[in-house]
C-alpha cells in the first residue's frame, strides 16, 4: 500500500504540477489512514520537496502504530501476569505451624483422599522409616503421584492422616517442610543457563564442592566434567543440549543439593 500510495502521488500530483493547474490535490496513504493534501499552484521543485517530506514522515507514522500495538499487547500480558502474582495460595500455615527439625520418617495413617468427589486413596496405612528407600508401583491413575504430593502439602489431606516424625504434618511450617524435601517431577525443567546454576537452583550459597558432590551422588558428575566447559556449560532452553537421562539426573542433583543445604 505504501508503494501504491507513492506511485499515485507521483502520477496524479506530478501531472497536475506539470500541467500548471491552479490547485493540486495529493493523496497519501499512511498506515491505516488516508490523508488529503491541498495546495495552491506548486512548482516542480516544491512538488519534489513535498514528496521527499512525505516519504520521511511515512515510516515514523508506521513505527508509531507499531509501538501503540506493542504497548497494548504488553498491557494485556501484564494484567494476566499480575493476576497470577496477586493470587493467594489455597494451602497456608495454620496457627499451630512451627519451624521444626525433620529426621525423615513418613507415615500415612487411615488416609482417605479424593478429587472433586472422586475417591483416589482409601484407608491407606503406610510407614516409611527415616533413611530408607521405597518404590511405589501401580497402574496409571492409582494415586502414586497424589500420595507423593501429600508430603510437601501440594495437596492437603485430612488432619492427622499424614505424619512426619510422628507429628501431624500441619504442625510443620510450609517453609521448613518444603526446604527439607527434594522433589523431582516427571517433567524435568532446566533453564537456559550453566549446568552449575541449574543444579544450585534455590541454593544461592552452594559451593563448587557441594555442587560436585550432588552431581556425583546423582551419577551425572562424570558426564558434566566431560563437557568442554564442565560445570560452566550452557545447557540451552529446557536442557535441549542434554539427553533425557542427563536432564533427569541433573534434576536429581538439584533435589539432593537442596537437602544437603538444609
Amino acid at each position: 500500500m505504501l508503494g501504491v500510495a507513492t506511485a499515485l502521488v507521483l502520477w496524479l500530483g506530478g501531472r497536475e504540477v506539470i500541467n500548471g493547474q491552479t490547485q493540486v490535490v495529493l493523496t497519501s496513504y499512511l498506515g491505516t489512514k488516508t490523508t488529503l493534501f491541498l495546495f495552491g499552484s506548486m512548482s516542480v521543485g516544491g512538488f519534489a520537496a513535498f514528496l521527499t517530506y512525505m516519504m520521511q514522515l511515512t515510516w515514523p507514522i508506521i513505527a508509531l502504530g507499531w509501538v501503540v500495538n506493542i504497548f497494548q499487547r504488553g498491557t494485556a500480558s501484564l494484567i494476566r501476569l499480575n493476576e497470577i502474582l496477586m493470587e493467594q495460595p489455597e494451602i497456608t500455615d495454620g496457627p499451630e505451624a512451627r519451624d521444626l527439625p525433620i529426621a525423615g520418617e513418613i507415615e500415612f495413617r487411615n488416609l482417605n483422599f479424593s478429587y472433586n468427589g472422586n475417591h483416589v486413596l482409601h484407608n491407606l496405612n503406610l510407614r516409611i522409616p527415616a533413611g530408607s528407600s521405597l518404590a511405589i508401583v501401580g497402574p496409571t491413575g492409582s494415586g502414586k503421584t497424589t500420595l507423593v504430593n501429600l508430603i510437601p502439602r501440594i495437596y492437603d489431606a485430612e488432619p492427622g492422616t499424614v505424619l512426619i516424625d510422628g507429628r501431624p504434618i500441619h504442625e510443620y511450617s510450609l517453609s521448613s517442610l518444603r526446604k527439607s524435601i527434594g522433589f523431582v517431577p516427571q517433567e524435568t525443567f532446566l533453564f537456559s543457563d550453566r549446568v552449575r546454576e541449574n543444579i544450585a537452583l534455590g541454593v544461592e550459597s552452594a559451593t563448587d564442592q557441594q555442587i560436585h558432590d550432588a552431581a556425583a551422588a546423582a551419577n551425572i558428575a562424570e558426564d558434566i566434567e566431560s563437557f568442554p566447559d564442565s560445570y560452566q556449560t550452557v545447557v540451552g532452553e529446557r536442557g535441549i543440549t542434554l539427553s533425557g537421562g542427563q536432564k533427569q539426573r541433573t534434576a536429581i542433583a538439584r533435589a539432593l543439593i537442596a537437602i544437603l543445604e538444609y
